[in-house]
């Protein structure tokens, strides 16, 4: 008969491997983040600043850190490059950046002002086009390039409609509809950040979906111009 024996441990053994254990998890923490904050480059130019970085690893908490860390960059542009306005805006794209940039792929945030008033914010980053089942907080299946190709493209010929009546409603009205919607619709949250860009926008932006060297990938970039002459906003 074969038996198994476990070594118990004292208490003043355990508490020195498990310090050990944890020092080891900081130090690797350490390394991790380090290795995502060096991916992020800034450059400044006559009138164009731009970032770009590389999603490492996929992680819920690397998405964190870089959409964190591009949002600081965005935030400590001096005010009189980068108003506030386009800083608010810039903000929102840096989410989708951080966290759906597929590990091990590039991205890209630009500003550049265009105009006395105006500036164009441009974005790239691949993301994997995964199939999205449908559940309670998601109101459709379907794969992420389709979804949400169709409802950028709702946003940007404003012909929203309400899910209910079937009615075409405009932007002010949807982005206020999703504030008070209790779970994510089938776009996941980005539906009301690209709602609020929308609405914030000088113009209808503009955007591409191109297929990259692995079909499961597809490169998205995205582009709007906020112009910084004061209008009615959203009240948030």
């Amino acid at each position: 008969m074969t038996g198994t024996s476990e070594k118990k441990l004292n208490t003043e053994e355990s508490k020195n491997i498990l310090a050990t254990a944890a020092e080891e998890g900081k130090d690797q923490a350490r390394k991790d983040i380090e290795s995502v904050l060096n991916t992020i480059t800034e450059t400044k130019s006559d009138g164009v600043w731009k970032i770009q970085g590389k999603r490492t690893k996929d992680l819920v908490e690397e998405g964190m850190l870089l959409w964190s860390e591009l949002e600081n960059k965005v935030i400590e542009q001096d005010k009189n490059e980068v108003p506030k306005k386009v800083k608010n805006i810039a903000v929102e794209i840096a989410k989708n950046l951080g966290c759906y940039s597929y590990p091990g792929t590039e991205f890209s945030l630009e500003i550049k002002k265009t105009g006395d008033d105006l500036y164009s914010i441009t974005s790239e980053n691949i993301f994997e086009n995964k199939r999205k089942e449908e559940r309670k907080w998601y109101n459709k299946a379907g794969y992420v390039k389709d979804i949400l190709e169709k409802y950028l493209t709702e946003i940007k010929n404003n012909t929203i409609k309400n899910t209910e009546t079937g009615e075409l409603i405009d932007i002010t009205t949807a982005y206020k509809a999703r504030l008070d919607t209790p779970w994510f619709n089938e776009y996941g949250n980005a539906g009301l950040w690209y709602l609020d860009i929308a609405n914030k926008a000088a113009k209808p932006f503009e955007f591409s979906f191109i297929s990259e060297w692995d079909s499961n990938l597809i490169k998205f970039t995205f582009k709007v111009e906020v112009s910084t002459v004061k209008k009615t906003v959203l009240q948030e």
